[in-house]
């Protein structure tokens, strides 16, 4: 599932064009509702046919709240919870004076998974008036493939 606003729909469906993918689903917000000091979302299509979706939401303590899910080729699926996801920035890129970490080091030790993504345009920022970034992901690591990210609150 994708998550964007009316005005990037368009945007983000020419992205994921470019890298491969084909989204299933995408959510198209009515507005910004700036709930949290910074929320994650990943949805990862791995080369083998699995697919993962995770979101990660930073409390205003600074700890964090994770789930997740991963769907098998079969068609079973996994929840995750914070205990089983591992989310660890690797590089921030510098846009409009703010730090935002666009490529991230994600583990599930329980399932064997462990990747570096990257973004495929790491200055994918929205600049709206709630501004957030999203974007085309590659992966490599235990698994290969492409994905796509989108983070608030940075």
């Amino acid at each position: 599932m994708i998550i964007t606003g009316d005005a990037f729909r368009f945007i983000v469906t020419d992205q994921l064009k470019a890298c491969g993918v084909t989204a299933l689903d995408i959510l198209i917000e009515p507005a910004g509702r700036n709930t949290a000091p910074a929320a994650i979302a990943a949805a990862l299509h791995l080369a083998a046919g699995d697919k993962l979706m995770l979101y990660r939401m930073r409390q205003t303590d600074g700890r964090h709240y994770s789930s997740g899910k991963w769907f098998a080729r079969d068609g079973s699926a996994t929840l995750l919870g914070t205990s089983d996801i591992v989310m660890t920035p690797r590089a921030l890129t510098e846009i409009e004076g703010r730090k935002i970490p666009t490529a991230w080091h994600i583990a599930i030790p329980g399932l064997a998974f462990a990747v570096d993504c990257a973004p495929l345009n790491a200055k994918s920022w929205m600049g709206t008036s709630f501004p957030y970034w999203e974007g085309p992901i590659s992966f490599g690591g235990s698994h290969s493939g492409l994905g796509y990210l989108e983070m608030t609150g940075y």
